[in-house]
C-alpha cells in the first residue's frame, strides 16, 4: 500500500476538476492525466500526488517537478481520485473520470493556512550540507551476521547493492572531460598534486583505486571528485562506494542530494531506493522503487529491481503490485514481466482468497511465460505452486522437474518438489529432492557468507559524535 506523506493537515480545500483512473490492466491507447499544482505565489514543486483508482483501489503516485507540472501516463478509462499534498499548505482531492484514450488535464491550487500546524511525524530523508555530515574513517573485515528469518532480505539488500553497481561508472565529468586511458594509481598522483581541483582526476584516481582494492582511498577521491564537481556520475559513484561497503547511511545521503539535483536520473532514484533498503527504511525505499518505475513505465531496468525485493512490506503493497500489471500490459510479449505479474498476483490472490477476478489470469499469464520463453525456470517454478495448491499433482511435479531441469540448483524446486512425492505417497523421491535441497541451502549459505566476508566494511564517523565502534 502506497504511503501518505507526513505533510497534510486540513482537508482538501480547492476542487479545480474532477477526475478518476481505473487500474484494471492498461490497454494501447492508454489515458493519461497531467496538470500543474501551484499556491497564491505561483507553481510548486516536490508536491506528492496520489492517484487511487476506484474501482480497483490501486494507487500510484508521482512528484511534481521543478515548474510544478505532474503527469499519470498509461492508464486505462475509468474513475479516479486525485490527492495532492505539501507541507505547510493545506492538500487538495479531486475526483475525475477519464475516458480511454483520453488525455486530461487536471490543474490544483493548495491554499496556505494562516497558522500552520506541525508537519505530521514521518522520517524524513536526510539533509546534506555543503559538507557531508559523516567522515569515512577507516575500513575493517566484514563477517556475516545474518540471523535465521532475516536471511532472504538481507541477501537481496546484497543483490541490491551489486545491481546499483552494475549500472556503470563513467569518468566523464559534467564537461564531459575524459582521462587518459589507462593510468596508473602513481601518474594519475602525480597529476593530482599538479591539478588538485581537476575532478576528473580524482574520479579516474577513485577507479584506480577501486581496481586495486584499495576501498578507503577510492571512497576519498569519489567524494574528492563529487565536492568539485557534483555531477550525476559523481555523485552516483560516491554514493555506489559507500553502498559497496555498507556505509548505508551515508550512501543515503549521497544518493539523497544526487535525486534532488537530477530528479530524472534513473539510476540515482534506484541507488537511493536500495540504500534505504538496506537500512531497513521500507517506506522510504517503497517510495524511490516505484518512482523509478514511473519515469518510464515501459522500461524493464527498475523492474528487475523490484525482482529483487523481499520485503513483505514492499511485496505485498498496492503500488507493487499496480507495477507490475502495468508492466506485463505494457509488455505483453516480455516472459519476465508476464511471469513477475503473476507471482505476486498469486500471493495476492492467496491473501484475498481467490476473491479478486484478476486471479484466474494466473495460470494463463504464467502459461504464456514460458511459452515466450522455454528457459524461464522461475515461471515453470510458480506454475508448480499453482498446480500443487490446486492438488493438480502431476502437473505440479512435472512443472518443478521442469524448472530442476533449467536451473539445476533451484532450492526451492527440490524443496516443492519433494513435498509433492510426500503428498502423493513416494518417500523415497521426497526424501532425496529434501536431501538435495538442504545441501543446496547449505552451499548457498556457504557462497553468501563468504562473498559477504571478502567486502571490506567502511567504519563511518558522524560528524560532531563519538567514534563507531569498531565490529
Amino acid at each position: 500500500m502506497s504511503r501518505s506523506p507526513g505533510c497534510g493537515w486540513g482537508v482538501a480545500l480547492l476542487l479545480l476538476a474532477s477526475c478518476a483512473v481505473s487500474l484494471a490492466q492498461p490497454t494501447e491507447g492508454d489515458a493519461s492525466l497531467f496538470g500543474t499544482v501551484r499556491d497564491p505565489h505561483g507553481p510548486l514543486s516536490e508536491v506528492r500526488l496520489s492517484l487511487t483508482a476506484k474501482a480497483s483501489g490501486i494507487i500510484l503516485s508521482t512528484k511534481t517537478d521543478e515548474h510544478g507540472e505532474y503527469r499519470f501516463s498509461y492508464l486505462a478509462g475509468g474513475a479516479y481520485s486525485l490527492r495532492a499534498a505539501l507541507a505547510g499548505h493545506t492538500g487538495a482531492t479531486v475526483t475525475c473520470a477519464i475516458a480511454p484514450y483520453e488525455s486530461k488535464k487536471v490543474d490544483l491550487t493548495l491554499a496556505i493556512p494562516d497558522s500552520p500546524a506541525p508537519a505530521a511525524s514521518a522520517q524524513p530523508e536526510p539533509a546534506f550540507y555543503d559538507e557531508p555530515a559523516f567522515i569515512v574513517a577507516g575500513v575493517t573485515d566484514s563477517v556475516y551476521q545474518g540471523g535465521h528469518g532475516s536471511d532472504a532480505v538481507i541477501r537481496s539488500a546484497d543483490a541490491l547493492a551489486k545491481a546499483t553497481a552494475s549500472l556503470g561508472k563513467d569518468s566523464r565529468d559534467s564537461a564531459g572531460r575524459i582521462p587518459p586511458p589507462g593510468a596508473t594509481i602513481e601518474a594519475l598522483e602525480d597529476a593530482v598534486r599538479r591539478d588538485p581541483s581537476n575532478a576528473v582526476l580524482h574520479h579516474s584516481l577513485g577507479e584506480a583505486n577501486e581496481r586495486a582494492g584499495h576501498a578507503l582511498e577510492a571512497a576519498r577521491e569519489y567524494q574528492r571528485a563529487a565536492e568539485l564537481d557534483p555531477s550525476e556520475t559523481n555523485l552516483f559513484d560516491w554514493g555506489t562506494e559507500l553502498l559497496t561497503h555498507r556505509a548505508d547511511e551515508p550512501a543515503t545521503e549521497v544518493f539523497s542530494k544526487g535525486r534532488r539535483l537530477y530528479p530524472r536520473s534513473k539510476r540515482m532514484i534506484l541507488a537511493l531506493a536500495s540504500a534505504w533498503y538496506a537500512r531497513g527504511a521500507y517506506d522510504q525505499a517503497e517510495e524511490r522503487f516505484l518512482e523509478a518505475t514511473d519515469l518510464d513505465p515501459r522500461d524493464p531496468e527498475p523492474y528487475l529491481f523490484l525482482e529483487k525485493v523481499r520485503s513483505a512490506a514492499i511485496v505485498d503493497s498496492d503500488g507493487y503490485l499496480a507495477r507490475l500489471a502495468r508492466f506485463a500490459a505494457l509488455q505483453p510479449e516480455n516472459a519476465f514481466a508476464n511471469c513477475n505479474y503473476a507471482a505476486a498476483l498469486w500471493k495476492r490472490c492467496q491473501q484475498e482468497q481467490g476473491a479478486m477476478p484478476a486471479c484466474a489470469n494466473v495460470e494463463p499469464l504464467l502459461e504464456k511465460a514460458t511459452r515466450l520463453d522455454p528457459g524461464l525456470s522461475a515461471a515453470y517454478l510458480q506454475l508448480g505452486v499453482v498446480y500443487a495448491t490446486k492438488k493438480d499433482f502431476s502437473r505440479a511435479i512435472s512443472a518443478y522437474l521442469k524448472a530442476i531441469e533449467i536451473t539445476p540448483e533451484l532450492e526451492e524446486a527440490h524443496y516443492r518438489l519433494a513435498q509433492v512425492y510426500r503428498l502423493v505417497s513416494e518417500p523415497a523421491k521426497a526424501q532425496e529432492q529434501f536431501a538435495l535441497s538442504s545441501a543446496l541451502s547449505k552451499k548457498s549459505a556457504d557462497e553468501f557468507a563468504r562473498q559477504r566476508a571478502e567486502i571490506q566494511q567502511f567504519v563511518v564517523e558522524l560528524k560532531g559524535q563519538p567514534p563507531a565502534a569498531k565490529p
